[in-house]
């Protein structure tokens, strides 16, 4: 039992972690363009959710060290350790949009 709700607690910090990358690329994507095409419509939401799926999966892989190696093994002054684990994956959410967007828009490596 203790192993199920281990894996169905860090399957919700994964639906977190999808949903705000996917958040955070929805704000770069969705910026008002002159051509209002079905076409580009749907190639919008194809961005959205395949690189906010990607970016979601590094982010809890990131995350999933970072709470197995670190949050876990120390005390913290706040009684909720939620409340650190989801700043801890907004930062890497927000942190990995920043890395995605040098290196596509201003390398031109992706």
């Amino acid at each position: 039992m203790k192993t199920g709700k281990i894996i169905l607690k860090y399957l919700l910090w994964l639906i977190v972690s999808i949903l705000l990358s996917m958040f955070c690329i929805w704000i770069e994507v969705e910026t008002p363009s002159p051509v209002k095409s079905s076409f580009l419509n749907a190639l919008k939401f194809y961005i959205i959710f395949i690189i906010g799926g990607i970016l979601g999966a590094i982010t809890f892989l990131t995350f999933l060290s970072i709470d197995i190696f670190y949050l876990k093994k120390r005390e913290f002054k706040i009684k909720s350790k939620n409340l650190i684990r989801f700043f801890s994956i907004l930062i890497l959410a927000i942190l990995f949009k920043i890395l995605h967007h040098i290196l596509e828009y201003d390398l031109n490596w992706i």
